[in-house]
């Protein structure tokens, strides 16, 4: 493969996310749009936060909650899990937890370390390369 050809991104997978599994054992993952400037919905999110509050720790911990919302309803396009299929994952119950920004906020409040994995694996660009995508689906 050239040098071209090696570093063409897929622009499907950059918008509507690729498979990002969380956990030891890869059973459940999420569908991770590209964070970068080429991801609109990212960019206006980001615009409409603003910039950090200073000196009120309250302002500022209000803030980054709007951050870490703006961030994980523009890059997590879904989830699923090998026991509970496309668009669920394990609840706190045990029972199945259907996605939607709710939820989604729901879970990123309450294990803000997913949003660091997830925002790690959105900014790495080789997981996005057409070459990837392409061997990722003939798996």
């Amino acid at each position: 493969m050239g040098f071209f050809k090696s570093h063409l991104t897929d622009a499907k997978a950059k918008k509507e996310g690729v498979k990002f599994y969380s956990g030891n054992d890869k059973t459940e993952w999420f569908h991770v749009a590209r964070m970068g400037s080429e991801n609109v919905e990212f960019r206006i999110a980001m615009e409409s936060v603003g910039d950090a509050p200073k000196g009120d720790k309250d302002a500022l911990v209000a803030y980054n909650k709007q951050v870490n919302k703006a961030i994980a309803t523009t890059i997590i396009k879904g989830w699923g899990s090998d026991k509970h299929g496309e668009g669920k994952i394990e609840g706190e119950d045990g029972k199945a937890l259907v996605f939607s920004e709710k939820s989604l906020i729901v879970l990123i409040d309450n294990a803000d370390h997913l949003l660091d994995e997830v925002s790690l694996f959105a900014r790495d660009h080789n997981n996005y390369l057409k070459s990837k995508v392409e061997a990722d689906v003939k798996n």
